[in-house]
């Protein structure tokens, strides 16, 4: 291993930059991961690690240069950071799957850096991830016009579609604007062709009607416009301003004006983020529990709702803004990381403009450097920097911005010879193992994934002896679950309720192994809710096997789930039920109604909850609030066509409180 200062030699291994698909059949795959479908997410990665793996096995025979510049150093330093935070991580299942997404980038960057033919690997990637742009963005067109719904394309999220059409979109802009300037003969159809494939990502992104991600778009065009100075005839900048405006003209008329008016409430940000900023406050509060070390990576959603508004009506996965969410998960090292390494880009990209350049370069740079600046001012009122396939998108942007940017004697770097060292099967083995190990791994989570929900819909269907069987499957695909076993114990108490009370030895077994199953999952994950909750259930359901203090020890399990979830309204009608049959009515009533303070998705699973209140409420007297209740409950039965002399089972299955539900279909 020496320091170098050479630039990459060309290369003694030629076979063409087709690995690189991988990259885009990942890209591909990681639009349909939503933290549901998780074996998309084991799709994506697989394909990540075999083109990692193809590169690495190409580089024998050749020198392998890893770039010691600020930037590397910066996007190794921040996964570093996460990959140490796992040590004293509380919940291992969700930090090891969060650090392999938010590893996507520098993964991304690193091995398009390897990558023997950079500049044809780049052109390739470049072109596939148009592509997924265009098809996501023609895909949220046809949901506008032609389904009358929210255009989020195959997103769960509509901002975060937007944020990942920005990152397409600038640097084709950039692109276009290049060729715009010297478009001569037949380089005028390519220029038309650029021009309407960048007239109608911006359409796209207004079509979304985001704020954040509008002026997040406005502001890139402009500096790309801004940077092609003297360079670029006036006709063609302001040909690309033409485009910007008339995209934002008719995705205004589009929404009959609706765009125009939430454009017009930035100037207003009491009343436009108010939504943001009731979420903001109280992650503020609970930052200051824990500001060094952070809660752990992907554990946010786990920790806050505790710390929870009642008026929040998000999803509450996210704070909706990247940087106080590292902050809160990572703990300031992650935040100052972080914040170097945009800095670091900032930097480079101002320095490469401060420098003459030719056009297309200039453009370029300016263009890739807009769109990542367009995903990073979006991420103070969104969650980008937690989406898959922006992630990737962006560390192989930054991979091409710092091979634009280079100085001219190369960046140092460590070069590597693996000829050197090892045989030509003994270096292709270790890269072979690595690879599998890996693929081994995202495989088991993507089938973890899968079975889990198959799970689940056995459950609903009352086919408990194949649900029982799926999750021992999915226990052994991934084994740091706690979210299976959990479900499990819970289908464990459901099978007890279910025999007959001759069969106490069969019980005895049944309440023995949920008692185990749920200390093993408490043991994984001491944050979630639903853990406390269905031991509550198991004790309040078996006072025989539970001993004469069942009713004291049900009592605190579901406190304990309402401590960690206030929201859970399945622990609240629980807990009043017990306390009814306890004889303490007013304190049943009190927990009912505490609860009916916060903001719920009212899915058909939270009828119960509101019939159990309703009735008291109507046997005190309070016939107005007895009547709001049943107005709500209408409205949920008409919603879910659910019939109004149907009584649901107060115990639903596993979590649904823990993901809010989901709303009726128009």
């Amino acid at each position: 291993m020496t320091a170098a200062r050479n630039p990459p030699p060309s290369g003694a291994t030629r076979t063409g930059p087709w690995p690189a698909l991988l990259l885009v059949a990942a890209a591909a795959a990681s639009l349909f991961f939503n933290g549901i479908w998780g074996e998309w997410y084991g799709l994506a990665m697989v394909a990540l690690v075999a083109w990692a793996t193809i590169e690495a096995s190409r580089g024998y025979g050749r020198e392998l240069r890893l770039p010691l510049s600020g930037l590397s150093i910066a996007l190794a330093a921040f996964w570093g950071w996460l990959g140490i935070t796992l040590l004293w991580h509380p919940v291992p299942q969700m930090g090891i799957l969060q650090f392999w997404v938010l590893g996507a980038m520098p993964l991304a960057y690193g091995i398009a850096r390897l990558a023997p033919d950079r500049e044809a690997t780049w052109r390739l990637c470049r072109n596939g991830l148009f592509i997924l742009a265009l098809l996501t963005a023609a895909f949220a067109a046809f949901q506008f016009f032609a389904q009358a719904k929210a255009p989020r394309s195959v997103f769960l999220d509509i901002n975060s579609y937007a944020a990942f059409v920005n990152l397409i979109a600038l640097p084709a802009a950039g692109m276009t604007l290049a060729a715009w300037s010297d478009s001569r003969g037949a380089g005028r159809l390519r220029v038309g062709l650029g021009a309407g494939i960048v007239f109608f990502l911006l359409f796209a992104v207004f079509l979304t009607k985001g704020r954040a991600a509008s002026l997040a778009l406005a502001g890139g065009t402009l500096l790309v416009i801004a940077m092609a100075g003297r360079q670029v005839p006036s006709s063609a900048r302001a040909g690309m301003a033409a485009l910007a405006a008339g995209a934002f003209l008719l995705a205004n008329l589009a929404w009959q004006g609706e765009l125009a008016a939430r454009v017009e409430s930035l100037f207003t940000p009491a009343s436009a983020g108010a939504d943001r900023f009731i979420i903001w406050r109280e992650a503020w509060r609970m930052l200051q529990e824990n500001p060094w070390s952070g809660v752990g990576i992907g554990t946010f959603w786990l920790a806050w709702p505790r710390w929870r508004h009642p008026d929040d009506t998000s999803g509450g996965f996210f704070v909706h803004n990247d940087y106080l969410q590292i902050w809160i998960e990572a703990g300031i090292p992650g935040l100052v990381l972080l914040l170097v390494l945009l800095s670091v880009t900032a930097l480079r990209v101002v320095k490469a403009l401060g420098r003459p350049l030719d056009v297309r370069k200039r453009l370029e740079i300016a263009g890739l450097g807009a769109g990542l600046g367009a995903v990073a001012f979006h991420a103070f009122f969104n969650f980008n920097l937690y989406m898959l396939p922006i992630l990737l998108a962006a560390g192989l942007a930054l991979a091409r911005l710092e091979g634009l940017t280079e100085p001219p004697r190369g960046n140092r770097a460590l070069t590597l010879r693996p000829d050197r060292r090892f045989t030509p099967w003994g270096f292709r083995s270790i890269v072979a193992a690595g690879a599998l190990v890996l693929v081994a791994y995202f495989s088991t989570q993507g089938a973890y994934f899968y079975l889990y929900r198959a799970a689940l819909e056995e459950i609903k269907q009352g086919r408990f002896a194949q649900a029982d069987a799926t999750l021992l499957a999915a226990a052994r695909m991934a084994p740091l679950a706690d979210n299976v076993l959990t479900t499990h114990a819970d289908l464990m108490r459901r099978l007890i309720r279910g025999l007959p009370e001759a069969d106490q030895e069969k019980k005895q077994f049944l309440y023995r192994s949920a008692e185990d199953t749920l200390d093993r999952a408490r043991k994984l994950n001491p944050l979630r809710a639903s853990n406390y909750l269905v031991r509550g259930e198991l004790y309040h359901d078996n006072p025989p096997l539970a001993g004469p203090d069942w009713a004291a020890r049900a009592d605190f399990q579901y406190r304990e789930a309402l401590r960690h979830d206030p929201r859970s309204y399945r622990a609240r009608e629980a807990l009043a039920a017990l306390l009814l049959q306890q004889g303490a009515r007013s304190e049943a009533r009190r927990v009912l109604e505490e609860g009916l303070r916060y903001w719920y998705y009212e899915t058909a699973d939270i009828l119960p909850y509101y019939e159990l209140a309703r009735r008291l409420r109507e046997q005190d007297g309070d016939r107005e609030g007895a009547a709001q209740l049943a107005a709500r409950i209408k409205n949920v039965r008409k919603a879910y066509r659910v019939p109004g002399t149907e009584l649901l089972d107060p115990a639903q299955t596993m979590e649904r409180n823990q993901r809010g539900g989901t709303r009726p279909k128009s």
